[in-house]
């Protein structure tokens, strides 16, 4: 028998035996990028509401593209609260002190889409461990090369503080605004707010474009 014909007689044989079922789902851990495991994980996500449902898209693995749209919603959130700490934070009235704790705010938005996405070390561990066959390719050895610098160069004080710096105009412009009673502070605040967005949506779109790299990868090694 093919593979289609197997599914389908797979799929018939388990309907005889429940004739009320609504949907079959076939899946395998071998092959998660196969048959029906997105599709699973895609209606879980559905039949769930507000900060369930975000909470499972955050945390399952991006199988499909499907999967990886849905997950930019959630991350799309995630840096708008980020943005929305960084104007509060900008109402901070002791200048140069808002700059390390924007650094800290930028931290912990990366680390959180970097999970959502599943690019940490742990998740590339855990997809190598359940897909060996895609170790030894050369494609996927460059993918994890760029991810793991990804990863480094946003996960310290550091790398962000350089992004702090490149956008250095509107960093003095809002260290200077703190000095100016209460408009000061408002025009500081919105500041900080389109940095971290712009920052967020930026990064969001590179961080896209590994996990459908990624996804391309495991589906060929399937």
């Amino acid at each position: 028998l093919s593979e289609e014909e197997t599914l389908i007689k797979i799929r018939n044989n388990i309907k005889s035996g429940i004739p009320s079922s609504k949907k079959i789902y076939l899946t395998s851990t071998r092959h998660p990028t196969k048959w029906d495991f997105p599709s699973l994980l895609e209606d879980i996500a559905s039949s769930q509401y507000g900060i369930k449902q975000d909470k499972f898209i955050a945390g399952m693995a991006a199988w499909s593209k499907k999967a990886i749209d849905k997950k930019r919603t959630v991350a799309e959130k995630i840096v708008g609260w980020s943005a929305v700490a960084s104007a509060a934070n900008g109402l901070n009235p002791i200048p140069g002190l808002d700059v390390s704790v924007d650094a800290g705010v930028l931290i912990n938005m990366v680390s959180q889409i970097n999970k959502i996405y599943g690019l940490t070390e742990e998740q590339l561990a855990y997809i190598e461990k359940t897909t060996p066959g895609i170790i030894g390719t050369p494609e996927y050895a460059g993918l994890k090369q760029g991810i793991l610098k990804l990863i480094a160069k946003y996960a310290a004080t550091e790398g962000i503080i350089l992004i702090l710096k490149r956008m250095g105009a509107k960093v003095a412009v809002k260290n200077i605004s703190k000095y100016i009673p209460i408009i000061g502070q408002i025009i500081s605040a919105g500041i900080g707010y389109s940095m971290t967005l712009s920052f967020g949506e930026s990064y969001l779109d590179e961080v896209e474009d590994k996990a459908n790299a990624l996804l391309d990868e495991l589906v060929a090694a399937a």
